[in-house]
């Protein structure tokens, strides 16, 4: 009978054990936001940090007072990101990087997705929120944003349409940036598993939505490949030291074009950045070589890629990067110039003064390169009035041949939109979460009550809870007492 009490008590424990886990868990998405919820001094401070020109590591530094620098970090981050929005607080992230004060011996990934997840808190599940996340240290903010999503919705191609599908219609290419880092997001929450990562990606509602899924998980699982500190399941999807093709020529077919738009990095690094080696290379991709080709053409026009590329050519970033895709076999020059274009008018945002000095460094195909631009702003501007406004920039004779491309994009982006298959999964997924939006439509996304009602039945959790575990307790010492005084007895 000595062993019944120590049976009652173990199972006191464990009771004990599971209310406050319990507790905790219901409580998971009550943040405690010390700097911003605690004083209106503590605010005012650090609104004047972030004023600061100098020295604002150690202004940071001292609001953490003898705390975890590490927890602090987090917490500033959360705090700059509800005053100032993710792009400050990714800012804010590099000066607390870069302070010997906080000595934060990681590489800030992980930090950068505490700047998402306060995205997502503060900002709201939506495409435009999302869209706000830098892509700095490695994609950190569009992961923590999509890390929140996952908190809210049962699955992560729901979270994913909840986020996308808000992105305003235009620029065009906004939706499908969205579905690149929700892509991003699948391989993390998947543990870099390609294939169950495609497997979510092929649920998403429409093609642009899974090839821009497609192209942000395989541009993860390349960054995976450089990054030492990420372990994965890759499997039988690796890359393969003999094989420089390799996942993309191993994948189906219809996943290849992405995976080769974003595998020139790895080729480069097989041929020790020899892009005249790297592109031919690619010429054994078969039907895809076009896709492996801009992978490559991209890197003409990035600063530091640039550098790298060079050699011993010295001459204007234009010259430079005419002079990478020279490069190139004969046959697929124009690729690297439209591709090349593309990735500098990304980062211009529809100032075509650079792209302009790149088409005029070339010796023939000037008004093909020029239609190229115009193309590619009909994508990255708002407005057709804004294309037509930059493309009156370039050099006169020119002119008409960026109106032409702005012009023949428009008509086939119509041809597309009219012509673009959904996929046949979209609308079981869609009536699952119509359902889901109707038996919890006090949660939706953007309602103001959202979260009290949340808390609300939190709180109605843990109290029921907290019940059910007395009756249990109290069953059981009323089941054990008798036992116990019925052996001492016969005892």
């Amino acid at each position: 009978y000595i062993l019944i009490p120590i049976l009652c008590i173990i199972i006191l424990v464990v009771l004990l054990t599971t209310i406050f886990n319990s507790s905790q868990a219901f409580s998971h998405g009550d943040e405690v936001h010390t700097f911003v919820d605690s004083s209106e001094e503590q605010k005012q401070k650090l609104q004047e940090c972030l004023a600061q020109s100098d020295f604002q590591d150690s202004c940071y530094f001292e609001l953490c007072a003898n705390r975890n620098p590490y927890i602090c970090a987090q917490e500033i981050l959360d705090a700059v990101v509800l005053l100032s929005g993710p792009e400050k607080g990714i800012e804010v992230l590099y000066t607390i990087m870069a302070s010997p004060l906080f000595g934060i011996r990681t590489d800030g990934h992980q930090l950068s997705h505490v700047v998402g997840r306060s995205t997502s808190h503060h900002y709201g599940l939506n495409g435009v929120a999302f869209l706000r996340c830098p892509v700095d240290f490695n994609y950190g903010c569009m992961h923590g944003f999509f890390e929140d999503a996952l908190l809210k919705h049962t699955t992560p191609v729901q979270a994913a349409i909840e986020i996308c599908e808000t992105v305003p219609p235009r620029p065009n290419v906004n939706k499908f940036y969205c579905y690149h880092g929700v892509g991003h997001g699948f391989m993390f929450n998947e543990s870099y598993n390609l294939i169950s990562a495609l497997a979510l990606c092929d649920m998403l509602p429409s093609i642009t939505a899974q090839k821009g899924c497609w192209q942000g998980l395989f541009m993860e699982n390349l960054n995976s490949f450089f990054d030492d500190t990420i372990e994965g399941e890759r499997g039988d999807m690796d890359f393969m030291p003999d094989d420089v093709l390799a996942p993309c020529n191993r994948i189906e077919n219809r996943y290849r074009d992405q995976c080769y738009e974003n595998h020139g990095k790895y080729i480069l690094h097989h041929y020790g950045n020899s892009i005249r080696e790297a592109s031919y290379a690619c010429l054994g991709a078969g039907d895809h070589i076009y896709f492996c080709l801009i992978s490559l053409g991209s890197f003409t026009t990035g600063r530091g890629w640039q550098e790298a590329l060079k050699g011993s050519f010295n001459g204007t970033f234009g010259e430079t990067a005419a002079y990478l895709c020279n490069q190139f076999p004969p046959e697929y020059i124009e690729t690297c110039q439209s591709s090349g274009i593309a990735n500098l008018l990304n980062f211009d945002q529809g100032d075509i003064r650079r792209a302009a000095d790149f088409c005029l460094s070339f010796d023939a195909g000037i008004g093909k390169c020029f239609r190229y631009i115009g193309a590619r702003l009909f994508h990255i501007v708002s407005t057709t009035d804004e294309a037509i406004q930059s493309c009156a920039t370039a050099p006169v004779e020119f002119q008409d041949d960026c109106h032409q491309g702005t012009n023949n994009e428009l008509y086939y982006g119509r041809q597309q939109q009219n012509s673009e298959l959904e996929n046949p999964m979209l609308q079981q997924q869609t009536n699952i979460d119509e359902q889901h939006k109707i038996e919890t439509s006090s949660f939706i996304i953007g309602d103001n009550d959202s979260g009290a009602s949340m808390n609300e039945q939190n709180n109605e959790g843990i109290s029921s809870s907290i019940l059910l575990y007395f009756f249990i307790v109290l069953g059981c010492i009323l089941f054990i007492a008798p036992l116990t005084y019925y052996f001492k007895c016969s005892k």
